[in-house]
């Protein structure tokens, strides 16, 4: 499986253009972690269902619950509080909306969510103050409503997420400088967890914790590339369905022992070949909502050549 945003092998340091994206969030430690709870032979739907996963799983959570599973004994029993970290350690970390209502499926995405805020805030802010560089960590944190190259975790989430880590023992990368003030970290994390929630209390009045939801994010196409350069006219932008953190386009391909290439699927939302002339696939706009492959003619030795063979070997 390959995965985008990632350096190819541990020891190679981080450099090119979006350095800044590489970290433990983006999806590798995911896969392999989906990878390991397959036992025997892998099939064509095992990988593709791993997609799923990895396409909706939250980067933040993903490296951040970990404190809030190491704070939540340190709750008042029964207090609001205490039973947000339950609600946060009981959610599955996928931003999904299996109801279709617009909504996400778990209070626990609401409470994580408002927490990140606040403890990325509280743990950055005494030390960065209200300055341009201190704005950038301590404000661009979680993916907005319409989310667009925030699929990895922020700067503020990342120096937080290592500044926890050095507080709790468990980093293994050197750190000299205290960002907590002296205070004890999990009581930032519990006090950041606190007002999280007595702020969305206000928000969801006369809501049980278990109703609290958030409106999904929205997958969108833009005219323009990830640098924001134009590339279309701006009627080709397009909404559709719920925000997945799975690229463009999805190809999967299997190949026999023999090392031929057997059966090969793809998704491609915003048109190929077939869809010349048109502004958008509205087919390939649906398979790729709904997590389907279009399915991809193999040709044969004979239409295709012997150079090209060579290069699919």
């Amino acid at each position: 499986m390959f995965n985008f945003n990632n350096r190819p092998a541990a020891a190679i340091k981080n450099s090119g253009i979006y350095w800044e994206q590489w970290s433990r969030g983006n999806q590798a430690e995911i896969i392999k972690r989906e990878l390991d709870k397959l036992n025997g032979p892998i099939g064509w739907d095992d990988i593709w269902a791993i997609n799923r996963v990895v396409s909706h799983t939250d980067v933040n959570w993903f490296i951040m619950r970990q404190f809030i599973a190491d704070a939540a004994p340190g709750l008042e029993k029964n207090s609001p509080a205490a039973h947000a970290a339950a609600l946060i350690l009981d959610w599955n970390g996928l931003r999904t909306d299996t109801k279709g209502d617009g909504m996400f499926d778990h209070a626990g995405l609401t409470l994580f969510d408002a927490w990140l805020k606040k403890i990325v805030t509280e743990t950055m802010q005494p030390t960065l103050g209200d300055s341009k560089s201190g704005a950038y960590y301590v404000n661009y944190v979680l993916q907005p409503t319409l989310a667009r190259l925030e699929e990895h975790p922020s700067g503020g989430v990342l120096a937080t997420y290592r500044a926890l880590l050095a507080a709790t023992n468990k980093g293994h990368v050197p750190n000299n400088y205290d960002f907590f003030q002296g205070q004890n970290a999990l009581d930032i994390v519990r006090q950041a967890l606190i007002e999280a929630t007595k702020e969305l209390a206000s928000k969801n009045s006369g809501k049980e914790m278990s109703e609290w939801r958030e409106k999904t994010s929205i997958q969108r196409y833009f005219p323009s590339n990830a640098n924001r350069i134009p590339m279309a006219l701006l009627k080709s932008k397009v909404d559709s369905g719920l925000y997945a953190n799975r690229g463009a386009i999805n190809l999967q391909v299997q190949y026999g022992e023999d090392g031929k290439l057997q059966k090969a699927g793809f998704a491609n939302p915003m048109g190929g070949p077939e869809d010349r002339g048109q502004t958008t696939s509205t087919y390939h706009l649906d398979i790729y909502k709904n997590f389907e492959l279009a399915p991809l003619t193999i040709p044969s030795e004979q239409e295709i050549g012997s150079e090209a063979i060579i290069i699919l070997k």
